[in-house]
Formats: C-alpha cells, structure tokens, sequence
C-alpha cells in the first residue's frame, strides 16, 4: 500500500524533514520559510544556512 500523505522521515538539527510522497519532495519549515526538494541533501544543507 503506498503513503497518500506527508510524514516525517528524520529530525535535522532540531527540525522535522517530511517527505510528501504524491509530489516526491523533501521538505523542511523554519518560521515563514520553506524548502522543498526531490534530494533530502539539498533540504539539509538549507537548514544548515538557514539556522547558522
């Protein structure tokens, strides 16, 4: 049986990285921002700038 909605795959550095499985995007929120992405990589290395 295949997901319909988003879950949360991992935490990153304090935060919950979904993944949305009718789109096949990553996806991370911090405050009003938000990066999506088909490579959970790029969704990190965002959070990474986003927070330092």
């Amino acid at each position: 049986m295949s997901e319909k909605y988003p879950y949360i795959t991992e935490s990153y550095k304090g935060l919950s990285i979904w993944y949305d499985p009718l789109s096949g995007k990553y996806y991370a929120n911090l405050c009003e921002h938000a990066k999506r992405d088909k490579d959970i990589n790029a969704v990190k290395a965002w959070i990474r700038k986003m927070k330092m």
